[in-house]
């Protein structure tokens, strides 16, 4: 199951579309609530968990990086918490990531918390295969 889980850098990887990384995210949540329905909470709830964690990091840096670029074309990239220089990227771009990551965020939440509430009911050793 633990190639199936959400790349920690899904959201603002080429392509940078909203469908598409919509329907990415809705395939992810199904993976998820199958997997938590079947009482297995590892590795996906501390995945899930730390993915939103970054993303909410992530929509405080997009943000503030809004605030200090112009109308040109930028570069940026979230590789750690260093910024790298990488395919150019425009504002319409950063708009369409910071779209995701807020429509996103909420539905991760809900997924943690459910997560939680079903593994306080049926609890077992967590785990996250990056560990």
């Amino acid at each position: 199951m633990g190639n199936l889980l959400l790349d920690h850098s899904w959201y603002y990887r080429h392509p940078i579309d909203f469908e598409h990384k919509q329907w990415t995210l809705f395939a992810y949540l199904q993976k998820v609530d199958e997997a938590f329905y079947s009482r297995i909470f590892s590795p996906w709830l501390l995945h899930t968990e730390k993915l939103c964690e970054d993303m909410k990091i992530s929509l405080q840096y997009l943000q503030s990086f809004k605030q200090g670029i112009t109308k040109k074309s930028v570069l940026f990239s979230f590789e750690g918490i260093q910024l790298v220089e990488q395919k150019p990227v425009t504002n319409k771009e950063v708009d369409i990531v910071e779209e995701i990551v807020k429509f996103s965020i909420p539905l991760l939440d809900q997924r943690v918390s459910l997560g939680r509430k079903l593994h306080s009911q049926y609890p077992t050793i967590l785990y996250d295969k990056e560990l």
